[in-house]
């Protein structure tokens, strides 16, 4: 896995105080080794803010071969109601977002109009920036979009909004409500879901019977939908893996013992 150049380039910067993105609460962590429970088994996470476990992932989609630079991002806010919240269509848009909205906790909410941002944005900038914060931070974010060439969104709430519209475009199950990231059924294949009790037998029936697109979204809903990482949860995953590797998800099999 290649990790984005940005992100690399942004390590550095840190590393010789050139910038600091904990001023941005925005903690760069791609080697974690444990999951919460509502993070998608297909998403790879890069960043934490430091607050109540919410951070940030690519989400692959259950691409086979992907390039990280053009993958979407997705925030998972595990206290949060809905819990995952699409924020950026790739890394680069992302970090414009944050050179804009300057605290990246903001991206875990789910904004139902424009006003809602710009209260939100607005109170949470009041609580914790002092005038010296703002100064310093008004030419970190200018240092950082000269030096990526990153572009100034000057409305977050239309980009996230355009961005959730195209993803209902493209894919057939995306709803920006309840976190449910939804998938692209293979072949305009009809897609059953999962509503049994989640025990081995169930979800051993359930994958074995139902078609591929039906399977796609039982991996896309399993992580939040239900535990997998409750008592007889080496059993449920084995299952679980068991189908991802027959499908050909080798990485995202992998992902499951990180719950």
């Amino acid at each position: 896995m290649k990790i984005p150049d940005i992100i690399i380039l942004i390590e550095r910067l840190q590393e010789i105080q050139l910038f600091n993105t904990e001023r941005f609460e925005f903690y760069i962590n791609y080697r974690k080794e444990r999951r919460y429970h509502c993070c998608p088994i297909d998403a790879i996470p890069f960043a934490n803010t430091g607050h109540n476990g919410i951070h940030f992932a690519f989400l692959t989609d259950f691409k086979i071969d992907y390039n990280l630079h053009e993958l979407p991002i997705i925030c998972i806010a595990p206290s949060y109601d809905p819990c995952i919240n699409y924020v950026a269509e790739n890394i680069k848009d992302f970090f414009s977002l944050l050179m804009t909205i300057h605290y990246s906790t903001i991206l875990a909410e789910e904004y139902k109009n424009r006003d809602s941002y710009l209260r939100i944005r607005k109170d949470y900038l009041e609580s914790y920036r002092s005038e010296f914060d703002q100064t310093a931070m008004l030419e970190q974010a200018t240092f950082m979009r000269n030096k990526f060439n990153l572009d100034a969104l000057d409305d977050v709430y239309k980009y996230l909004e355009e961005i959730k519209l195209r993803r209902t475009e493209t894919v057939s199950t995306y709803s920006s409500e309840y976190s449910n990231l939804g998938i692209s059924p293979f072949d305009k294949e009809s897609i059953t879901r999962f509503k049994l009790k989640a025990n081995v037998a169930n979800i051993s029936d359930f994958l074995s019977t139902n078609n591929k697109s039906s399977r796609l979204q039982f991996y896309r809903d399993c992580a939040a939908a239900f535990s997998i990482s409750g008592d007889n949860k080496e059993d449920v995953r084995k299952v679980i893996s068991d189908h991802l590797l027959k499908d050909g998800y080798h990485e995202i099999a992998q992902n499951l013992k990180m719950y």
